[in-house]
């Protein structure tokens, strides 16, 4: 990533951490398989999980509902 591209990723996600950001890349792509409710919650709340696995949608429609 370059420097103007950090910077841009800072200002639009200031508190996420490089674990929750592999974390939903990992569950984006399923290769983090059930992942607790609550901590999509989390990962949602941030911003996070912009394009959710079908099987992620499938275990927890409530949250993806629109």
């Amino acid at each position: 990533m370059n420097a103007k591209d950090k910077k841009k990723y800072l200002e639009q996600f200031p508190d996420v951490t490089v674990k929750e950001n592999l974390h939903s890349r990992l569950i984006e792509m399923w290769g983090f398989q059930n992942p607790p409710e609550d901590y999509v919650k989390h990962l949602l709340s941030k911003g996070l999980l912009k394009k959710p696995h079908q099987k992620l949608i499938e275990l927890y429609p409530h949250l993806f509902t629109t």
